[in-house]
């Protein structure tokens, strides 16, 4: 299946920019603006997107944002882009880069629980977090959060590793250990949350606050050797995505 069936990659195209062209990162980030504006289109949306800033007027926010990658691409296609993470020196370097560039986004220093207790102004169309959860003490704290910011008929879009001896081959010994393309110690496999156990995660937290998220797709992420890039694939192993609906 294409990774963005009735997608314009005129669209996405432009995101490379956004991403070290020598890095994994510049690798996968394409794929993942590709499937969150399928999954916009598919599940929200219902009809072709404009060419022209598809997401115009998309309140959307990027969780645990790291460097801005997500929400930069986000803004450039014409979301009202939020950003929130816990790093001030990362931060920095995100908003000078979206100054830079001219992206106005919203860029918080906080919590997504710290959020979610301010107002209920702060809620969204579309809540994404990419290889973020994996990394959270309190699983169950932060997908409740990620749901009560997220508006109903809204979208939450996730990715992160499985946890499986694929990924522990594959993102430990080979990534980390082996060729260096993570820092050693920045992922504990033991974390790592099995497709089956998000849906009994979304399943526990949508009952505690009494809302109605479903799964609505899921797919694998898988890396080319030979192309070298990243592809969407039925294959789960390794890392997938996710998308649940409000």
């Amino acid at each position: 299946m294409s990774p963005s069936a009735n997608i314009d990659f005129a669209n996405v195209a432009v995101l490379e920019q956004d991403a070290s062209p020598s890095s994994l990162l510049s690798r996968l980030h394409p794929l993942r603006m590709a499937y969150i504006l399928e999954q916009w289109q598919r599940n929200v949306k219902g009809a072709t997107l404009p060419k022209e800033r598809p997401l115009s007027g998309v309140r959307v926010l990027d969780v645990g944002c790291g460097r801005g990658l997500i929400a930069a691409s986000l803004a450039r296609l014409g979301a009202d882009a939020t950003a929130i993470d816990v790093s001030a020196d990362t931060l920095t370097r995100a908003r000078n880069y979206a100054q830079f560039h001219g992206l106005a986004i919203d860029y918080r220093k906080q919590t997504i629980e710290e959020l979610a207790s301010e107002s209920q102004d702060h809620r969204y169309d579309m809540v994404i977090h990419c290889e973020v959860i994996e990394h959270i003490p309190e699983p169950r704290s932060f997908m409740r959060a990620c749901l009560q910011v997220t508006k109903a008929g809204g979208l939450q879009i996730l990715s992160t590793p499985n946890r499986s001896w694929a990924s522990y081959l594959v993102m430990i010994v080979l990534a980390e250990q082996g060729v260096g393309w993570l820092a050693q110690g920045s992922h504990d496999w033991q974390r790592f949350i099995t497709p089956t156990e998000m849906r009994a995660l979304v399943r526990e937290c949508s009952a505690q606050l009494g809302v109605n998220a479903q799964v609505v797709d899921e797919r694998g992420v898988t890396f080319d050797i030979m192309r070298r890039q990243f592809r969407l694939s039925d294959d789960k192993q390794v890392n997938y995505f996710m998308t649940l609906k409000l």
